[in-house]
């Protein structure tokens, strides 16, 4: 028995629609649109969420600039971030040729 609303803690891994406002850091490498974002429910009362990384939010202030956290990433990779100005949502696919 906890001292709380279990059911806040449940919800919170059951959607991505409160990430811009709890987690705004996030916008410049994950997309957060629910209809780009995978929910899994299991009967045991787990959950899964898989979000698109390497794939800016279209909430994102800049969401096809080359930001910090993109370019470090394909650095890691062997990718020109200059490579890709203006072209940040095709870094996913790009990354993923590389892995």
């Amino acid at each position: 028995e906890v001292g709380f609303n279990w059911k806040l803690l449940h919800d919170n891994f059951c959607e991505s629609y409160h990430l811009p406002a709890t987690h705004p850091q996030i916008s410049d490498y994950y997309d957060d649109d629910y209809r780009n974002t995978d929910f899994e429910l299991y009967e045991t009362g787990h959950n899964l969420m898989k979000m698109k990384g390497a794939l800016p939010s279209l909430r994102y202030d800049e969401p096809f600039a080359i930001n910090e956290t993109l370019a470090a990433d394909m650095r890691n990779w062997g990718l020109d971030p200059a490579a890709f100005q203006g072209r940040a949502h095709a870094v996913r696919d790009a990354l993923q040729g590389q892995k």
